[in-house]
């Protein structure tokens, strides 16, 4: 597990430092850092997927994330060409010194001694960007997605996961009472978030595609749908689960706008599903602009799900600028920072009282 991340002239920050638990929230003001944190990790997961020596350096462009080159991440208030990076995890840490080059697509390694490995991150890692992709019936088949067992940033291998793998056993957070077989699980899953939807993914190898169709099941049969003509939300949050159901404990599953496309309801639902997950030995780290996201993290700690030494939370008010409130047992937030979330009692001010802050 992910304990501490510092970065140093990356981006925006000049020097941040974060801790993270086992279900970690970034929220916040648009533009302020909140996914720079999250493509730091992405960087160097994709980095170690490539080459984890760092004999070539560190690449800027992969298939987590797409940098652009040396000047983009160097931020602008940098009193140096270089950019620091020390991870925590389990009871390992390391530190690596980046070289600047302008226009190179790959930051040099410039640790006066060899540097130390990449972190696999405990094994099966997941990130899904904000970009999700749009309801479409032929998916993507990519045996590499497979191997790493990932849904890909934008969702585009969630179904040749799940064609697959739907009879494999999962580990950690099983939502189908009595089995673990992960289509069965899947299913179950969004059928709680979703009001009884279900999926079905088949893998067709002499097309080279993955086929989607979603099922209702009504007083009258069972009816198959195309994932166009169904709500935006199961398109959106299909990835999130089989990305959460594939992780194994000691993973770590990374999720940009968990709520997107989702009502409100289904929005706090999805997180407590994903606080079940990080319960069951999944890191967890959500970057949301949704009260429903913060509020079905607080749910989680009244009901017991979590503890609150297993939550952290950062709220991002300007670029640079990080405070980081704690969630307590009881749901309630001590010392929230100004401007965390209360923009729904700011409108009730101006709708009652005329008055505007």
């Amino acid at each position: 597990m992910i304990r501490r991340l510092q970065l140093q002239r990356f981006k925006c920050f000049l020097d941040l430092d974060l801790d993270f638990a086992p279900l970690t929230l970034l929220a916040g003001c648009n533009s302020a850092g909140k996914s720079t944190v999250l493509q730091s990790l992405a960087l160097l997961r994709q980095a170690a997927e490539q080459d984890g020596t760092l004999a070539c350096g560190l690449p800027l462009q992969g298939d987590y994330v797409a940098l652009g080159d040396a000047r983009d991440v160097l931020s602008d208030s940098a009193d140096e060409e270089s950019i620091r990076i020390r991870l925590d995890w389990g009871e390992q840490q390391a530190e690596w010194l980046f070289g600047y080059r302008p226009g190179w697509s790959v930051l040099t390694v410039e640790n006066p001694a060899p540097p130390p490995p990449l972190p696999p991150c405990g094994g099966d890692f997941q990130y899904l960007s904000a970009d999700r992709l749009r309801p479409q019936v032929c998916h993507l088949l990519d045996d590499r997605a497979i191997q790493r067992r990932s849904v890909g940033a934008c969702g585009e291998y969630a179904a040749h996961l799940l064609g697959a793998l739907g009879s494999v056993h999962i580990d950690g957070y099983q939502p189908h009472p009595a089995s673990r077989q992960l289509d069965l699980n899947v299913n179950q899953a969004l059928a709680e978030l979703c009001d009884g939807a279900e999926v079905q993914a088949t893998v067709e190898r002499d097309r080279g595609l993955v086929t989607l169709r979603y099922i209702q099941r009504g007083p009258v049969g069972v009816t198959y749908r195309r994932p166009q003509n169904v709500g935006f939300g199961l398109t959106a949050v299909l990835p999130v689960v089989v990305a959460a159901l594939t992780t194994r404990p000691g993973g770590l599953l990374v999720v940009e706008n968990p709520e997107a496309h989702l009502h409100p309801a289904a929005q706090r639902r999805v997180t407590a599903f994903l606080a079940q997950v990080a319960a069951h030995g999944v890191q967890v780290i959500l970057e949301t602009h949704s009260d429903h996201v913060l509020n079905g993290v607080r749910t989680a700690l009244v009901r017991g799900d979590l503890a609150e030494s297993q939550v952290a939370c950062h709220f991002f008010s300007a670029p640079g600028t990080v405070a980081s409130p704690r969630l307590l047992a009881d749901g309630s937030i001590a010392e929230p920072p100004a401007g965390f979330f209360d923009e729904w009692e700011l409108a009730l001010d101006e709708i009652l009282f005329g008055e505007h802050r």
